[in-house]
């Protein structure tokens, strides 16, 4: 009877426990994670840019704004975002976002694009090249590659599976070339492709199928260039990141991620031509959620 009893006791008490954790986890406020990737500063022969770091401090300045003491920003600017800390941040930082919280990468700097081997050309919906982002340390002597979309993806997807809802803004270019005159002071946040593929074994990590477990806003389509420009106090910004936060401030908590790419169109296409923000998966019913789960957006302003 004494062991008999012992045992339902602890089970009882395994049930109170649990019971008690999942009570304490539904009671925690949500949080909000957020990486904001900013690199003006690539190494030689690499033209620098003047509005990425500029980017992230604004997204660092309206976070703290508009998020309660639960927010934890984690910024790496120029030297800083080596592919690994991009990488590691994820797993790090954004990998603590649990049920309930909400997981933000922001980046700004250079895209470009990677010659796909033709054995791979099946696994890639976008044809014979895929997307890239270029870290700070990239294109150097022993450079591990541009941190490929597919990567990114891949650590999205890690950072969902843990109950999260993950936001991803990527203030950057992947066209082939640039098309068109550019407006006065404007820089476009384009990079040539990199000479050499990815590997086979760096491949073979990364294809996987593409889930629509997060929402993706990008500053422009697969064929456009992402531009920065000087504002009104003559500071480089990037312009698609200017006019998120423009219409964020604007409209506070009420916009979708659909009214909010949507405004930011407009925006956008008042300063610069043929840049059109867009939104990923725009067919899904998440892009009609609130923007940062609503909680964490500013009021309008009167």
């Amino acid at each position: 009877m004494t062991r008999v009893w012992s045992r339902r006791m602890r089970r009882r008490h395994r049930t109170a426990a649990l019971a008690s954790s999942r009570a304490t986890e539904e009671a925690r406020p949500a949080r909000l994670f957020a990486l904001l990737v900013g690199i003006d500063d690539y190494p030689s022969p690499i033209a620098s840019l003047r509005g990425c770091v500029n980017d992230i401090e604004d997204v660092h300045r309206y976070l703290t704004e508009a998020v309660h003491p639960h927010a934890e920003v984690r910024k790496l600017t120029n030297r800083e975002a080596t592919c690994s800390a991009v990488i590691s941040g994820f797993r790090r930082h954004l990998g603590l976002a649990g049920p309930g919280d909400t997981a933000l990468f922001w980046y700004s700097g250079y895209g470009s694009t990677l010659a796909v081997p033709p054995g791979w050309w099946k696994e890639e919906p976008d044809g014979t090249t895929m997307q890239t982002f270029v870290c700070a340390d990239s294109r150097g002597v022993a450079r591990p590659h541009d941190l490929l979309d597919r990567h990114l993806h891949l650590l999205t997807r890690e950072v969902a599976s843990g109950g999260a809802h993950v936001v991803v803004v990527l203030d950057c270019g992947h066209a082939g070339h640039a098309t068109g005159p550019l407006p006065p002071s404007a820089a476009i946040r384009q990079l040539e492709p990199a000479g050499e593929p990815p590997s086979p074994a760096h491949l073979t990590l990364t294809m996987q199928s593409r889930r629509r477990d997060h929402v993706a806003l990008s500053a422009c389509g697969t064929d456009e260039l992402a531009h920065e420009l000087p504002d009104e106090h003559g500071d480089h910004r990037g312009v698609f990141s200017r006019g998120l936060l423009a219409e964020l401030r604007r409209a506070g908590a009420d916009l979708t991620y659909r009214d909010l790419v949507s405004s930011t169109r407009g925006y956008v296409q008042n300063l610069v031509e043929a840049q059109t923000p867009n939104l990923y998966p725009a067919g899904a019913s998440i892009v009609e959620e609130q923007v940062l789960g609503g909680q964490w957006c500013l009021p309008p302003k009167p």
